[in-house]
């Protein structure tokens, strides 16, 4: 959020159903204390079905834990119809999120 602030007076983060009150809470509570936003929203991404086979029961941990198998099959699955095709941005995907997870 400190890295936001840089650049941005609102602020929109959109997360699984299951967590929009929980980022509602952690964010507005330090709003003003750690970071100045004159808006967050917190919006839902939708419901999800974490046993389903297809998107619907996509998530960042099942996303990561892909990229460290490499997976691909099931990152883009994850993915948007408009990057899924593309296996430069696949590749690129798994070497950033490895990256970040070192």
């Amino acid at each position: 959020m400190k890295q936001l602030e840089r650049n941005f007076n609102r602020v929109v983060l959109i997360a699984g159903s299951d967590r929009v009150k929980e980022f509602e809470s952690v964010l507005n509570k330090y709003n003003g204390k750690e970071y100045n936003f004159d808006e967050i929203k917190v919006v839902s991404a939708g419901a999800r079905d974490p046993d389903a086979d297809d998107v619907t029961g996509m998530s960042a941990s099942k996303m990561r834990q892909a990229a460290v198998d490499g997976d691909v099959k099931t990152i883009k699955s994850g993915l948007p119809d408009s990057v899924k095709r593309d296996d430069d941005f696949v590749e690129m995907y798994i070497d950033t999120v490895l990256s970040g997870m070192s």
